[in-house]
Order: C-alpha cells, then structure tokens, then sequence
C-alpha cells in the first residue's frame, strides 16, 4: 500500500509489510477461532432441542396414558352406580 508523507509518496518498508501480514494472520486465526466455537454452539443447542422434544414427546405419551386412564375410570364408575341402582331396585322388592 502506498502511503503519502508530505505529499511525497512513500513505499511501506518490509517491517511494515510484515507487520499488516501478521496483524492479518493473526485476525483469521481469531475468525477461526470464533467459528469453531459458534459451531459448538450450535451442536450443543441441537443436542438440547433434540432432548426438548423428547422430553414433549414423553410428556405428550403420559398425558395420553392419563387421558386413557380417566376414561376407563369414568366407564367403571358408570357401571358401579348402574348395579348400585339395579341392586337398591332389587333390595326395594324385599318386605320386611
């Protein structure tokens, strides 16, 4: 790069030269450096979003198991208050 000292055009020295080239090096590596850790972030944030929805999935199995549960419960209670009915009918018939 050509730098103007006192309007007269000055070439950079080596030393100049090698300098910008390892302030250049030294700005990739960091780059580098940079984008190796963003993508262990990013694997690390995948394998939490991968146990997320596992975790949902579980929840999701369980909330139905629940729901099965339920539903078997309120067909039993039915059929309990069903013979509790039949069997006060069957008791009525009874004198005494």
């Amino acid at each position: 790069m050509l730098q103007v000292v006192a309007g007269v055009p000055v070439s950079p020295t080596r030393a100049d030269r090698g300098d910008a080239l390892r302030a250049i090096t030294q700005a990739v590596a960091n780059i580098t450096d940079m984008n190796t850790q963003i993508a262990s972030a990013a694997e690390e944030q995948t394998a939490v979003a991968d146990e997320i929805n596992q975790n949902i999935v579980n929840i999701s199995d369980a909330v139905g198991q629940t729901t099965q549960g339920a539903e078997h419960t309120s067909a039993a209670s039915d059929e309990m208050a069903r013979l509790a009915a039949d069997l006060q009918a069957r008791l009525g018939e009874f004198k005494v």
